[in-house]
Parts: structure tokens; C-alpha cells; sequence
């Protein structure tokens, strides 16, 4: 604890969250192995329980279908499938990432790379499940796309559809000034790693995936679990091909959106425009009402409109603490909005906690009480890896507040 207390630069910060669940992922893979040995030996001859559901349950409150996560892990991501080792290829995914790929094919977790997001990976799952809801029949009976079939080659087919489903990116590569091998790689692929899903009409879905740069792009058929490769210059090449040889653009000086428009005969989506987020609320204290109205409202219960009648005596008022003369003392002094006591209250009751702390300070409280709550929900769904991550960025956060109130005494 005390080498995370040290921890000043968010590289140093990032890598040992990478550390943490890096390790946390090793220790899912022994979990399972040592649950497999109660489930598989007489190691428990000696215990009181007779089955190792029933021991996880009693002594480590582990329910079915979480001893059945460990030992799935472990099944699938061990050295042989059956050991406390963590195989070499899997050391970098961290154990969230883990347990999304348990759903995913050898051929499809063969072909992602590490660097991928957990979300990036989770949308690869999504769109699996999607693909497989769909029958045989119904595969058939869709028919293909005739503009895809312009294409022999499935690489055609794929990288058509993905510039039908990414017109802005059809953009980026027909706007190069000279086209080149370098240029096209980091526009396909800017992060140097890759995985999206494209659907083609009457065949399936397949993932391209880029592990990096030094690697073949491929081409994977989620549907029968086959993959194809190609090189950086042949993909290149074809997406050429695609996007500037086209026979409904070659010969004509259309725009970029006008000619995406013309050979998806679909009008070019403008890009949604940025929400604009509220700014924070800052937590001040409200504006002081002039005392002038107050005074006339006690000059009317006091003193009457005159009348032509008989003198009526002013009515007795319960003694209050001093109001007007002091209050504007100190908004001119300290030129800071208070709220004027109520009757019976004085100005040292008057709440002002919330103008002594910052607007900053506050935002922060709401963050970790956020973090806070979502650390509770995954510990009470199960998820106990996530709740790892989200704790750890609670005490990080927590020792940024304690700078900020540091810094704020000193002022």
C-alpha cells in the first residue's frame, strides 16, 4: 500500500493499475485450480463438507456460478488447461477482459490483441451473439448484396461494407493529398491495433483485426471460424480499389461525400453534434435580498397607514438578534453573499459552510461518492475484479481530495 501511496505521474499510475490486474487475472487462474482440486480429489475427506460447491459456498460465501467463472478461467486460460500458470498469451489481457472472451471462439480470441479496450472487446461479443441468433435458412433467404458481389475476394467484400458502415473514415482515405503506404495505415488504423465487425448480406459477419503494424490484417468468419490474411500492401491496395476505382466515381471530380453518396445510393450522415454538458452547479450561498423590503414589512406591521382614526398603539415585536446594520457590514467588508438570520437566530448560526469549501472540492466529494457506489454494486453482483479497479481509483481520488483541502488550509 505504501508503493501506491507514491505514486505522483499518471504513467506511474497506469502501470500499476496494469500490474494489479494483471496479477488479479493470475490469481483467477490459481482460484480455479485450487477449486478444480477440491472438486476432483478427496482433498476435502478430512472436512466437513462433501462437495466443493458446498465448501466455497460456506466458507468463502462463492456461489454457483461464480466458482464456475474461476474454473472456467482457469479451464480455458491455464497452461494445459489444467494448472496454477496463466498461459504466456494471456498475461496482458487482465482478468475483465478474460471474462468476456470465455464466449469467444480460439479462432476469433486468436486474432484480438491485448491493447484492445474491455469495451472494444465487449462489442465484439455483442455483435457474435447478434450474428449467431441468426439461422442457416435465414442467412440464405437474405441474398447477397450486388454491390458486394463486384467484389470476388471476401477482403473486397469487407472493406467495401466497412466504408459503407464508417462514411467519414471513406472521407479520411479519399482526402490524402499522396497516397502512400504510411498515410493509409495510420488512417485505417490509428491506434495500431484493431477489431471491428462487418456484416455482409447473405454471408455472415466477420471481424478485421490489426494486432499492430508488423503483422498481417485478418479477415475472420465468426460464423464458421475461419480466418484469412492478407498483407499491408495488398489491403492497401484494395482499399484503393474501393474507394478511388470505383466505376460509379472514376472519371468524375466528385467530393468525397458526394461520391460515398453515389455508391451507397444513401445520403452522406452528418456527424451528430457534441452535447454540451451543463457546467457543475457550484455550491455557493444564495444572494442576500436587500434589507429595504424587510424594513418596509416591519414599518407596516409596526406603523400602520395613517388613517383618521383613532391612535392605535404599535404592537409588541419579540426581541431578535440584530439584522440589517450587521449583516451589511460584512457583505461590505468581505464582499461575500449571505443568507440574513431568521428571526431568533444569530449571524454565527447563519449557514456558511458551504462558501468555506470549494466548488472543486465539492465536484471531487460527488466523484468518490460515485465511485463509491459502483464499487458496492459490482461487489454485490460478483464482480469482484471490477470492483478492484473501481476501488483503487476511489483511494486515488481520495488522495487528491486530501491535496485539495491541504491547499486549501494554506490559503
Amino acid at each position: 500500500m505504501q508503493e501506491l501511496k507514491s505514486i505522483s505521474t499518471y504513467t506511474d499510475y497506469k502501470n500499476a493499475l496494469k500490474k494489479e490486474l494483471t496479477s488479479a487475472a493470475v490469481s483467477f487462474v490459481r482460484i480455479g485450480y485450487l477449486l478444480k482440486q477440491a472438486r476432483d480429489t478427496d482433498i476435502l475427506k478430512d472436512s466437513e463438507y462433501s462437495n466443493m460447491e458446498e465448501f466455497a459456498k460456506t466458507e468463502f460465501q462463492l456461489d454457483k456460478s461464480q466458482v464456475s467463472r474461476f474454473i472456467n478461467i482457469n479451464d480455458r486460460f491455464s497452461v494445459g488447461g489444467n494448472s496454477e500458470i496463466l498461459e504466456e498469451k494471456y498475461q496482458d489481457y487482465g482478468v475483465a477482459k478474460l471474462g468476456i472472451m470465455l464466449t469467444l471462439s480460439d479462432e476469433v480470441v486468436d486474432n484480438l490483441s491485448p491493447k484492445l479496450s474491455k469495451q472494444q472487446i465487449g462489442q465484439i461479443q455483442k455483435d457474435i451473439k447478434a450474428e449467431q441468433e441468426i439461422g442457416g435458412t435465414e442467412l440464405i433467404l437474405e441474398g447477397t448484396d450486388p454491390e458486394q458481389d463486384k467484389y470476388k475476394e471476401i477482403i473486397g467484400k469487407c472493406i467495401f461494407e466497412y466504408y459503407h458502415t464508417h462514411p467519414h473514415e471513406y472521407v479520411k482515405i479519399c482526402n490524402i493529398e499522396e497516397w502512400n503506404k504510411e498515410d493509409v495505415m495510420q488512417i485505417f488504423c490509428p491506434m495500431g491495433v484493431m477489431a471491428e465487425t462487418v456484416r455482409l448480406q447473405g454471408i455472415g459477419r466477420y471481424m478485421i483485426s490489426v494486432k499492430d503494424f508488423e503483422h498481417n490484417v485478418t479477415f475472420t468468419n465468426v460464423r464458421e471460424n475461419t480466418t484469412e490474411e492478407c498483407s499491408w500492401e495488398y489491403l492497401i491496395d484494395t482499399i484503393f480499389n474501393v474507394c478511388m476505382c470505383h466505376e460509379c466515381v472514376v472519371g468524375h471530380n466528385w467530393e468525397a461525400e458526394e461520391a460515398w453518396e453515389i455508391i451507397y445510393n444513401e445520403e452522406f450522415p452528418k456527424l451528430p453534434k457534441p452535447e454540451q454538458k451543463p457546467e457543475p452547479k457550484k455550491e455557493v450561498s444564495k444572494p442576500v435580498k436587500k434589507d429595504k423590503p424587510r424594513e418596509k414589512a416591519k414599518k407596516s406591521e409596526t406603523k400602520p397607514e395613517e388613517k383618521p382614526v383613532a391612535p392605535v398603539q404599535p404592537k409588541t415585536v419579540p426581541a431578535q438578534a440584530p439584522v440589517s446594520a450587521e449583516i451589511v457590514k460584512t457583505e461590505e467588508k468581505e464582499k461575500q453573499d449571505v443568507e440574513v438570520p431568521q428571526s431568533g437566530q444569530t449571524i454565527e448560526e447563519t449557514p456558511r459552510e458551504i462558501s468555506l469549501e470549494s466548488a472543486n472540492m465539492l465536484e471531487q466529494k460527488k466523484r468518490i461518492t460515485g465511485l463509491l457506489d459502483k464499487t458496492r454494486t459490482e461487489m454485490e453482483n460478483s464482480y469482484f475484479e471490477i470492483a478492484l479497479e473501481v476501488a483503487k481509483e476511489t483511494v486515488f481520488q481520495i488522495e487528491q481530495l486530501i491535496k485539495l483541502k491541504q491547499m486549501e488550509d494554506e490559503d
